[in-house]
């Protein structure tokens, strides 16, 4: 769900697209929650130099960080999940509603 708000963004070329009625910023909060399943092969809940992708397409919208490094992981005993939030921004010149892609490899 779209939101606006009145947080400073940096946006020198004037490509993030506002709220015509109010003139502040539209954004979307992105929360991705990570988890583990060991399957049937499992492996050791702990993962080292885990790497979190985020692609939104270069037409359609914008964040501030893309890309998102753990030196470790674990998954070991754990009752809070690992979680990563971000705000997404749409652009004025959107061509198209592209999918957000999110990869993690480790």
């Amino acid at each position: 769900m779209l939101e606006d708000t009145n947080e400073y963004v940096e946006d020198p070329k004037n490509q993030i697209a506002v709220n015509y009625k109010t003139n502040k910023v539209l954004r979307a909060k992105l929360k991705i929650t990570l988890s583990y399943s060991p399957g049937k092969n499992p492996e050791s809940p702990l993962f080292k130099f885990v790497q979190l992708n985020i692609d939104c397409g270069k037409q359609s919208c914008w964040t501030e960080n893309t890309v998102y490094n753990f030196e470790e992981m674990s998954f070991e005993h754990s009752q809070t999940p690992n979680v990563v939030s971000t705000f997404i921004y749409p652009l004025r010149q959107m061509l198209y509603a592209a999918p957000i892609q999110v990869s993690l490899t480790y």
